[in-house]
């Protein structure tokens, strides 16, 4: 015996169909994403290799438009950016009187970088 479908119940089952196929080819999407970011951590020192506290750190490029991010570094001189696009950044940071830019490329899940900061 054949089981009759009315077109409400048809389209409500087409309708979930198609959002579990989106759901998919989204969590796909975001995975594929998430295998090419990384997480960041950089110390910043001055010439003698001491740690520099309260730096001021933005990105000032960077291989996509992403949200101003700004950071100070920490009593270790430490900051830190999580899930970045992998690429080239540059990084604009402040230190009493002074600006310096530094760049680098983000290539691993979990990169740690040192910048030296020399006046």
């Amino acid at each position: 015996m054949a089981t009759k479908f009315s077109s409400i119940t048809l389209k409500v089952l087409l309708l979930f169909g198609f959002m579990g196929a989106c759901t998919f080819l989204n969590q796909t999407k975001n995975k594929d994403v998430m295998e090419k970011q990384g997480n960041l951590e950089v110390t910043v020192v001055n010439a003698e290799k001491q740690p520099l506290a309260d730096v001021s750190v933005s990105i000032a490029q960077s291989p996509r438009p992403v949200a101003d991010l700004a950071a100070l570094t920490n009593d270790e001189g430490v900051f830190s950016f999580n899930g970045l696009d992998f690429g080239i950044y540059s990084f604009r940071l402040f230190y009493g009187e002074n600006e310096y830019v530094k760049k680098v490329q983000l290539n691993k899940k979990e990169q740690r970088e040192t910048f030296v900061l020399d006046d």
